[in-house]
């Protein structure tokens, strides 16, 4: 019984028609839709949005109507001539729950982006099922317009809306893949990229305030894996120096920035095996003398829970301010 309601909310599919023409050629339309969110209500006449009236608009649009997603919508606007229009979702409506929107040059793409929104909520309800379906039949029927916005027989619903769990997952590997590959900050922002994401999986790149968010997100969660690495060795070598340091430091060419490395290498006493954790590369600032460059190396082992003690030999290239720095460090 549960099946058979609950499946009367899905899209219904076009059958081929046999060859003895018995079978019927069934498609979705924006009435039926409709019908599945309750029985029709009067819409209002007027609507007030900030301190405005708007009044039901039923003249024609031009091209406009073409787009199927306006059948899911009453028009208002203040005045005759204007293009701006405030519409209300019918689904909404009929559901009890009104829902205004604001569409400047009548432009329906934030009234499919409605459509999509609550067709994508995590919880399933009965508004989430005919917005669902609303998205489907309109990603099917564009005429014109975005082609981001179409869709095909074969497309599920899934592709126009994923979840929010899954949007997140796909920013962190995008971020990820920025970092991972040197790529500048602005390619999510370069519309060949975003194009061929968008047609290809239906996935549109983070905003800049997301990629800062997610580049937060994975440094803490690598610096936190780092130091519980090395806190583990500690823990093994019992107080003993067990590390190996490596760092060199460089200025940029062409310019007076510089930047320092620090490697870390030690012998995992269960396995034997060479283990190396780079603690990052970070700006140096200030002359390279040997004073600046002791402070700059204790920085960083302090930082992934370290001190001087720990450290059992070093690395470095030739320089003498460098050497003279890691002579002067406090290691035995």
């Amino acid at each position: 019984m549960a099946s058979a309601t609950g499946s009367r909310f899905l899209p219904r599919k076009r059958r081929a028609t046999d060859s003895d023409g018995a079978s019927e050629v069934v498609s979705d339309d924006i009435d039926s839709t409709l019908c599945l969110s309750g029985t029709a209500k009067e819409v209002p006449r007027s609507i007030e949005r900030r301190g405005r009236t708007y009044k039901i608009f039923v003249a024609d649009m031009g091209s406009k109507t073409r787009l199927s997603a306006w059948g899911f919508f009453q028009r208002y606007q203040d005045k005759a001539g204007t293009k701006d229009v405030v519409v209300v979702c019918l689904i909404c409506h009929r559901l009890g729950a009104d829902q205004q929107l604001y569409l400047a040059q009548a432009n329906v793409t934030n009234a499919i982006k409605h459509i999509r929104n609550l067709g994508c909520v995590e919880k399933p309800s009965l508004s989430q099922l005919v917005h669902s379906r609303a998205a489907m039949y309109v990603a099917n029927n564009v005429s014109g317009g975005i082609r981001l916005n179409r869709g095909s027989n074969n497309a599920t619903i899934d592709r126009f809306m994923p979840s929010k769990t899954d949007k997140r997952s796909y920013h962190l590997e995008f971020v990820l893949m920025q970092v991972m590959s040197l790529s500048p900050h602005a390619l999510y922002t370069n519309a060949y990229m975003r194009k061929f994401l968008s047609n290809l999986a239906g996935y549109t790149p983070p905003a800049p305030n997301t990629v800062t968010h997610h580049l937060a997100e994975l440094y803490s969660f690598f610096v936190a894996e780092v130091r519980a690495k090395l806190a583990r060795a500690k823990e093994l070598y019992s107080g003993l120096p067990f590390l190996h340091l490596v760092t060199d430091l460089w200025t940029e060419e062409h310019t007076s920035t510089s930047f320092g490395s620090v490697v870390l290498r030690y012998v995992d006493p269960k396995t034997g095996d060479m283990e190396q954790v780079n603690l990052g590369v970070s700006l140096f600032t200030g002359r390279h003398a040997h004073g600046n460059i002791n402070k700059w190396l204790i920085g960083p082992l302090l930082y992934f829970g370290l001190d001087h003690d720990d450290i059992a030999s070093t690395t470095t290239d030739s320089g003498s301010n460098i050497r003279k720095a890691l002579r002067q460090l406090p290691y035995p």
